[in-house]
């Protein structure tokens, strides 16, 4: 019970490090590593599903850049 807590709150501070990277810091291939090394480390944790999601809205927003022709860029803090 107490590794299985240590994994947890590993692969969550995994995460916030991640969405720090792409949210404070407009860091996004850094963060995308970052997810993807997480779901890589621990693919079965419940925060190896939000890095998951994450991804999927990074991609999504750089498509949606594309499809209105500008340029995929890094995010802005707002």
């Amino acid at each position: 019970r107490q590794i299985e807590q240590q994994v947890d709150r590993t692969a969550f501070l995994l995460i916030y490090q991640a969405d720090r990277l792409y949210l404070e810091l407009n860091q996004t291939e850094s963060a995308v590593a970052a997810y993807k090394e997480l779901i890589q480390l621990f693919p079965d944790n419940r925060w190896a599903n939000v890095a998951r999601e994450r991804l999927s809205q990074i991609e999504q927003r750089q498509i949606n850049k594309s499809d209105k022709g500008e340029a995929p860029c890094e995010p802005r803090n707002v």
